[in-house]
Formats: C-alpha cells, sequence, structure tokens
C-alpha cells in the first residue's frame, strides 16, 4: 500500500490544519520513503468547513513531487493552494522537504522528517517542522493490522503586540507547538485497507498565552490500490470543537502514482 509523505501543514497560510481541523489537502495514511530513482506524483482535493458558516467554508488542494534518492532515504517538494468556497479570495505555500528510515524491521518502523515551507503574502511566512513517525505493524508489508504514532514540532514565527507598545506595531518572536496524531489502520481485502486517526496539539511555551491543549480532528480514510502504479485515496474527517468552536467534517480525495 504507497503510504503519503506530506503529514504536515503550515501554520499561518493553511491556519496549521491539523490543528484547526480543517480540510488537510491530504488523506489518512502513514509515512513510507520510495524505492530508489523511483518518482511519487500526488494530487489531493478537499472541501472543508461543512456545518461552519459560510465565510469559513474552504476549497483545499495539494500536488506532491517525490524522488527516492537511495533506498530508505527521499526527498518531495510541494505546491498547496486554498480559497473560499466562492473562490473569492485564497491563499498558497510552497513545501519541500526530506524524510528517512533509520529503522526498518518486520514489526517496527521509525521515519524522521524535516520539512520546510513558506506562504502568506509574498510568501513572507515560514516555518520549520521536524517530525517522527513509529509504526508497528503486526504483519510485514501492511497485510493486517497496526498502529503508528506521529509527532511533530513547527519551528514559526509569531507577531504580538506589547502592552508597552504605544504605536501597537507588532513585536515578533519564534515560537513553536507540538502536534501528535495516532492511529490504526486495518487491511480489509487485497489492496483495500482502512484507517482511523485522532490528532492533538500542545503549546508548551507559556508566553505565547494559548490552551495548553487543543483537540483536532477523528479522520477516517479508505484506500485501494488500483494497479501497480495509482492508488486512490479517500478521508472523511470530523473537527473537535475547542471552546466557543463547534462541530465541522469535511471529506478529501486523491491520486498518488509511484512511478519507477
Amino acid at each position: 500500500m504507497r503510504k503519503y509523505i506530506l503529514n504536515y501543514y503550515y501554520k499561518t497560510v493553511l491556519v496549521l490544519l491539523t490543528i484547526t481541523a480543517a480540510a488537510s489537502a491530504k488523506a489518512v495514511d502513514t509515512i513510507e520513503t520510495f524505492d530508489a530513482g523511483a518518482k511519487d506524483v500526488e494530487i489531493y482535493l478537499g472541501f472543508e468547513g461543512i456545518g461552519k458558516k459560510e465565510v469559513e467554508k474552504r476549497v483545499t488542494g495539494l500536488m506532491v513531487l517525490g524522488y527516492g534518492i537511495v533506498n530508505r532515504f527521499s526527498i518531495y517538494g510541494a505546491v498547496s493552494v486554498s480559497g473560499s468556497e466562492k473562490f473569492d479570495q485564497g491563499e498558497a505555500a510552497l513545501f519541500m522537504g526530506i524524510f528517512g528510515t533509520p529503522l526498518d524491521t518486520k514489526h517496527f518502523d521509525l521515519d524522521l522528517l524535516l520539512d520546510i515551507n513558506g506562504g502568506g503574502d509574498s510568501f513572507k511566512e515560514f516555518q520549520i517542522v521536524p517530525a517522527f513517525e513509529l509504526n508497528f505493524d503486526v504483519d510485514p508489508d501492511m497485510k493486517s493490522f497496526g498502529v503508528f504514532l506521529r509527532g511533530s514540532t513547527p519551528v514559526y514565527n509569531r507577531s504580538v503586540l506589547t502592552e508597552s507598545d504605544d504605536s501597537k506595531e507588532p513585536d515578533h518572536a519564534v515560537t513553536l507547538h507540538i502536534d501528535t496524531a495516532i492511529g490504526v489502520y486495518q487491511t480489509i481485502a487485497l489492496k483495500h485497507q482502512l484507517l482511523l486517526k485522532y490528532t492533538m496539539s500542545f503549546h508548551p511555551l507559556k508566553k505565547d498565552n494559548l490552551p495548553p491543549a487543543e483537540t483536532g480532528n477523528i479522520s477516517l480514510g479508505y484506500n485501494v490500490v488500483l494497479n501497480d502504479t495509482i492508488e486512490l485515496i479517500n478521508e472523511v474527517f470530523i473537527h473537535i470543537p475547542n471552546n466557543n468552536d463547534y462541530v465541522s467534517a469535511g471529506l478529501i480525495t486523491g491520486l498518488i502514482a509511484t512511478l519507477p
């Protein structure tokens, strides 16, 4: 089963989709490097904000190009777009990253990833995201059931207004938070797989004046290998509200093509 690589999101342009539970332009899946010399093309479309006000509904898209440098070590580049339901406003972000699998056994895998991305007005928003994913598979090659734990630490710049600043010009400071996800998968038939994932985010720095923890999404994915080259990715998700927020939902579909 082809595994999706870009599981981390841009904080300011896409409003950190894994925290706000907006539709991430990707589907529930796990991380896996490409074979040496393999070329990867991925296209995702999504719609978020079902159950929210019209102005909060968004259409999202993501295109990824990946390449296997050597076995267990790969690179990728991507572009994401996000716009209003009426297509009267939008944002874009660019991603690039490297990832590898230092631990690869029959039952346990450890993947490490470093993502760099930017977006916003003239691409002034910038973020670096180190991340990991730990997988446990009952049977090799994801033949039956497994569990995965994912963590990432986006490092980015924030703008704040200081009480002593009469001009109310924002100060800037580097900050970070922690995104986590835990998921399970079940192979229900040859080339057919179900995945379930839950996300949360944590703000360990008191200076940010943010809640210590925020709930994210509960996501259900259904992935099908269509042939030796193409996999179909599908997801529906529900956003778990925080404070004055409210429940919403979204859906995503995508195609992954892996070329030798």
